[in-house]
């Protein structure tokens, strides 16, 4: 049996408000409620507990009332989740205040610890625990769309045995909850077990002191719908209103009927100041001149028309009920500039208290248009550069814009946030009323040359996210230009076009540039504090490595961008780093590690903005699936990097997909069909003249030519291509591209020319730690390999490096080590899946990832199980006990 006031708290946007009984927590209810049997108590059983309903279905009470009655011998931590929230760096520093728990905290995140280091940080020291953690997340469905609703998931799925989670939101969370529903774990109350029944409303009309008969009953659940908090309204007003059918309820009108038509002066006021404040403090509207405020929130509360939303500067935070605010406010509308009037005085408060969130917001709803542009404008760089309130300042850039279109410079900023978001397509479009500001606006002309020069490097930065580097150099090019007539340029800009800039060079392989930039671009984002521009140069740094093939210095560079990025909440970029790393290692032939990272990047590699991080992503997933002998799953994972490729208008991906399926089909004595699927997508040495196509079709038909029996032909497309690569300096390529010439040359009869190229290509491969290059070549070039180690000669690396190629090439794949390793939780969670019979797109669709991503996750628990489809994987999962038989 449980306690549950039918009133319920509306939540907004804030700073976000965290409390642990007995100090803080959801303040004791002394309005007025009802008991309820249909929602069970909490129970030792429960792991995760979701209650989920519109507005006004008293959730938050309900958990209000499991937290107090937690709290007697158990951790208990209430979490108000607001907007501030959805930005991932404050989602990780706060979730970790909040489990200071009985006075034993866990450190605050450290600028070098990642986000799994911290989570698994909490995740220990609620384990270690003796007695139960309960922890209460309220609002959740703030979170819906944003970077912390993975967190969160990734949280419930981490949670230990001895800690409870409890989460309240409405309709639509946003969370991805199937993982831990398929195990077992959550227990969901919904609307419609909250929704008032008959007893209900005679039960509350009892405790109201309050005769009602069985037609006022039907009455008042006909008009709302069993909805607790209107019901709560409708038992306020007088019995001849249940009665009387002229007009059914206008509930607005018979609140201020009921609260405030009768009401002094001094408590009307203070009423109608609370409904304009939309948030409020008692100090704030003492400090603001309004009468009784004290009495009035005291009143309010014993109501339940006053909520209590959590506090700011060490006193309580309110807000009225809508439905009574509505109704004040539209009473007042004959004195709509005297309301504006005290909406500016309380943004002027916030304003002073430093919170420009709600100063903004209030300005807007006091009309006070010029005002609250200038002060978004004022602080938007902090908004945006250097706290990474991306989300924040868009929302409030959308109130101002339901009041004013013409946002003027503002623009240029929303461009950036969307730029940050990875909304490429978004971003543009700001840019382009950007422009259309500049030409029709007059009062522009002044601001017009730096304006255009800020537009030329958004677009430069959105280059990289459309993988267009002749564009990206264009306008970064035009915006140093114009530094030179502007001394007191802004240091993030200058950050993001030196960037782009390295970008660019990078994709023309000229790597020293490439480097001297990024360090001006690093140099420069230090001085602005921006934590995102700091990411990209190390996404774009990593991406120049490994074009560059110094593979051993891209596995540091890796390990340190991860360890310094995940702080910052860098989402769709460390999957970038992720696939990268992944790549490096594979090439290393650490197929281990390689798995777990590309893991790590599978999820968000869809989404995520930068092709250099989508075809290392794509090309590991499919070889390490091809190395374990699904050659099918291979392809298609293959061809769904295609399809992305396709659809986001990346035409190196579509390239670089292709080419890997035609490569995979040629090592799997499918010649013709991969020579049919080169010539349908132009990759021909004909039809590639230059670029990516060019140099993909060279290392793809010299291959091709070997298969047919034409070394000679071959050697013509790698003599060129090598004294490209190394002109270049590109040490990989050089490599391939060696190897194959020495495979060629050795056809042709020439010994002596294929050792020569096989020493040279070994040379680097020792420097750079490359090793899959010549494993994946097969038979004929390990014969080469084992022909020249067994000639008499003095060591030397590239000898070494050639006798530890042959080792691994003996030993193979330790498959019976993969058999014997345990499933991840992942795969875990898609075998309970298929035991309930899901298809891969209902398991994708479930997971929130691609059925590519699935298909990998399958392939890989099918590898450990040591079976070849889904029956046997449930039939030998049961024997393990990883299922209830």
């Amino acid at each position: 049996m449980q306690v549950v006031d039918r009133h319920e708290r509306h939540s907004q946007p804030d700073a976000g408000a965290m409390s642990q009984m007995p100090m803080n927590g959801p303040r004791a209810e002394h309005a007025l409620t009802v008991q309820r049997l249909r929602v069970p108590s909490l129970s030792n059983d429960d792991r995760i507990v979701v209650v989920v309903a519109p507005a006004g279905y008293g959730k938050t009470t309900l958990a209000a009332s499991w937290f107090r009655s937690s709290c007697g011998g158990e951790c208990a931590t209430w979490i108000t989740v607001n907007e501030a929230w959805r930005d991932s760096t404050y989602f990780v520093q706060a979730l970790l205040r909040s489990a200071n728990l009985a006075g034993d905290p866990v450190d605050p995140l450290e600028g070098e610890a990642t986000f799994d280091d911290a989570l698994n940080r909490l995740v220990s020291k609620l384990e270690s625990r003796p007695e139960r953690s309960n922890l209460f997340f309220d609002d959740v469905h703030v979170l819906r769309g944003s970077e912390s609703a993975t967190y969160m998931a990734r949280l419930l799925t981490k949670a230990p045995r001895n800690t409870r989670l409890v989460l309240c939101g409405r309709n639509a969370m946003g969370l991805d909850l199937s993982a831990v529903t398929t195990r077992g774990l959550v227990r969901w109350v919904t609307q419609e077990q909250l929704a008032f029944e008959p007893d209900d409303v005679r039960g509350l009309a009892c405790i109201r002191g309050r005769a009602i008969d069985e037609e006022s009953v039907d009455r008042v659940l006909e008009i709302t719908e069993g909805w607790p908090a209107l019901v709560q309204l409708a038992l306020s007003i007088p019995s001849t209103y249940l009665a009387g059918g002229e007009g059914g309820f206008l509930l607005e009108g018979m609140v201020y009927e009921q609260f405030f038509k009768d009401a002094t002066a001094n408590r009307r006021q203070a009423f109608v100041a609370m409904a304009a404040a939309h948030e409020f403090t008692a100090g704030m509207l003492k400090a603001l001149e309004v009468p009784n405020v004290a009495a009035a929130i005291d009143e309010g509360e014993q109501l339940g028309i006053v909520r209590r939303r959590g506090q700011v500067a060490g006193e309580g935070r309110y807000v009225l009920h809508s439905l009574v605010a509505e109704a004040l406010l539209r009473s007042a509308r004959g004195r709509s500039p005297a309301v504006d009037a005290f909406r500016s005085r309380c943004a002027a408060w916030w304003e002073a208290q430093g919170d420009c969130y709600r100063a903004v917001r209030l300005m807007v709803l006091a009309n006070d248009v010029p005002r609250a542009r200038q002060f978004l404008r004022d602080h938007a760089s902090a908004f945006i550069e250097r706290q990474g309130k991306h989300e924040a300042f868009l929302a409030l850039l959308a109130q101002l814009e339901s009041r004013e279109p013409e946002l003027g410079s503002l623009t240029l900023h929303a461009a950036w946030a969307n730029t940050f978001l990875l909304q490429a397509a978004e971003a543009e479009r700001w840019l382009s009323r950007t422009d259309l500001w500049l030409a029709t606006d007059e009062g522009a002309a002044e601001s017009a040359p730096r304006a255009r020069r800020t537009t030329a490097a958004q677009r430069a930065l959105l280059a990289v996210l459309r993988d267009d580097p002749a564009m990206s150099l264009t306008c970064a090019d035009c915006w140093l230009c114009a530094e030179h007539d502007d001394t007191d340029a802004d240091c993030f800009e200058r950050g993001v076009v030196h960037a782009a800039m390295a970008w660019g060079k990078k994709c023309q392989s000229e790597f020293f540039d490439a480097i001297a930039h990024l360090r001006t671009a690093q140099d420069q984002f230090e001085l602005a504090r921006s934590p995102y521009g700091l990411t990209w140069v190390r996404v774009v740094n990593l991406a120049a490595l490994i074009k560059a093939g110094r593979y051993r210095e891209a596995l540091a560079a890796s390990t340190s961008a991860l360890e310094e990025s995940e702080y910052h909440g860098a989402g769709g970029h460390n999957a970038a780093l992720h696939a990268m790393r992944a790549l490096v290692l594979l090439e290393r032939d650490e197929r281990a590690q390689a798995r777990l990272e590309i893991e790590a990047a599978l999820p968000l590699l869809p989404t995520q903005g930068v092709v250099d991080g989508l075809v290392p992503g794509y090309l590991v997933a499919a070889r390490l699936q091809a190395a374990d002998g699904d050659v099918a799953g291979a392809l298609d994972l293959l061809a769904e990097g295609e399809r992305v490729g396709e659809v986001r208008g990346f035409e190196r991906l579509q390239i670089a997909m292709g080419g890997e399926r035609a490569l995979l089909l040629m090592r799997h004595d499918d010649a013709a069909t991969a020579q049919r699927l080169l010539e349908n997508l132009g990759l021909t040495p004909a039809a590639a003249q230059a670029g990516i196509r060019r140099d993909r079709a060279e290392r793809l038909w010299a291959r091709l030519h070997l298969v047919h029996g034409r070394p000679e032909r071959t050697l013509e497309l790698t003599a060129a291509a090598i004294a490209r690569a190394r002109h270049g300096d590109q040490q990989h390529k050089l490599t391939e591209l060696l190897v194959l010439h020495a495979v060629a040359l050795s056809r042709c009869g020439e010994a002596a020319g294929a050792r020569a190229a096989i020493v040279e290509s070994l040379r680097i491969a020792a420097l750079h730690g490359y090793m899959r290059l010549f494993l994946d070549e097969g038979p004929e070039l390990i014969a080469l390999l084992r022909t020249m180690v067994l000639q008499p000669q003095a060591s030397t690396p590239a000898l070494a490096h050639a006798r530890c190629i042959l080792a691994s090439s003996s030993a193979g794949p330790d498959a019976k080590a993969f058999v014997e390793l345990r499933p991840t939780e992942r795969e875990l969670q898609l075998l309970a899946m298929l035991a309930h019979g899901l298809s891969n797109v209902e398991i994708a669709d479930r997971l929130a990832v691609t059925e590519g991503t699935v298909k990998w996750h399958l392939h890989n628990l099918y590898g450990k199980l040591g079976v070849r489809n889904r029956t046997g994987a449930l039939r030998e999962a049961k024997s393990r006990g990883l299922l209830a038989a």
